[in-house]
């Protein structure tokens, strides 16, 4: 007879093992970012990366390398080792993806008296490399209307062109620049200063100057003429009701408007059925003739005047 032997053979298998997680990272926009893990177990191993939870079309490998990031890449990021008896899934790595420093220009909020001028900067926020910029101004042409421009505090020695063709629309263009092979400092610094008149209102309200692009486009460069990147934030200017010349009526301040009830109450003080109160007053109901705002005495003249503004044929005028 014969003796057969046998002989088992005892395999150990081993499930995953992560034994270096990927790390949490925080990069600029613009750069790569790359996440490594490093695992044991019985081969064959798989890779899956996912993001927030979910896998990652195409990252199925030991390295996940994100190419120039973007805020939208920030996120929490995982890894799944796999092989045919078990999985692991690695610890989370966060990335966060800050933005690349900007210089920013932009239109300071200003408050102040309509009737009559007001001076509206603009800033730039600099990093330290910009020598000249371009911007268009767009206003409210009914409330604002167009003075004169000068250069900042931070722009001595600088150029200023100024294109006024479109401001009777509410558009006015700058150019601005530092001379040649200068830069702005880093840090925000007044660039221009704007002065607008503001037209009478009758009730407080805000209006908006922001940036266009004509009659001059945006566009900020370093002394090499190198286009740099910038954002632009437009500002607003609050304009307050004053006195205004035949604003009378409601007795003894008025309303900061010129209705009929005015041209009324002035047609009353001329009569001599009501008597003016105050210096205050009386400083309101002369308001003719209109070239002088007033000649010290109220008569038929302020009455009719007092008509012309409450029918709109003349602008409200600031009492003085």
């Amino acid at each position: 007879g014969s003796i057969t032997s046998m002989v088992a053979v005892l395999t150990v298998v081993l499930p995953p093992s992560i034994v270096q997680q990927p790390a949490s990272q925080t990069v600029l926009a613009g750069s790569n970012a790359t996440f490594t893990v490093l695992a044991t177990g019985t081969a064959p191993l798989s890779y899956q990366w996912c993001k927030n939870g979910s896998n990652i079309g195409g990252a199925s490998n030991t390295s996940l390398i994100l190419a120039g990031v973007t805020a939208s890449d920030s996120g929490s990021y995982t890894v799944i080792v796999s092989n045919p008896y078990a999985s692991a899934t690695s610890s989370v790595a966060v990335l966060t993806v800050n933005e690349a420093p900007i210089s920013r220009i932009f239109v300071v909020s200003t408050n102040g008296m309509s009737g009559g001028c007001i001076v509206v900067p603009v800033n730039l926020s600099a990093l330290g490399n910009e020598n000249a910029l371009g911007f268009s101004l767009t206003y409210d042409a009914t409330k604002l209307s167009f003075q004169s421009a000068q250069l900042g505090a931070a722009v001595a020695g600088g150029s200023l062109f100024i294109n006024p063709s479109f401001t009777n629309i509410g558009r006015l263009g700058i150019a601005v620049s530092q001379p040649s092979g200068v830069s702005f400092a880093a840090g925000t610094q007044e660039v221009v200063r704007i002065t607008f008149l503001a037209q009478p209102v009758t009730n407080t309200v805000s209006t908006t100057v922001a940036f266009a692009d004509v009659p001059t486009g945006r566009q900020l460069v370093d002394s090499l003429a190198n286009i740099l990147p910038a954002t632009y934030t437009a500002g607003t200017v609050t304009l307050t009701p004053v006195d205004y010349e035949a604003d009378v009526s409601p007795r003894p301040n008025g309303d900061h408007a010129v209705t009929i009830a005015d041209w009324v109450q002035v047609g009353r003080f001329v009569a001599g059925l009501d008597v003016v109160a105050s210096d205050d007053e009386l400083l309101r109901a002369d308001c003719a003739p209109r070239a002088n705002l007033g000649n010290g005495h109220v008569t038929v003249m302020d009455w009719v005047q007092a008509g012309r503004y409450a029918v709109g044929l003349d602008p409200l005028t600031v009492v003085g």
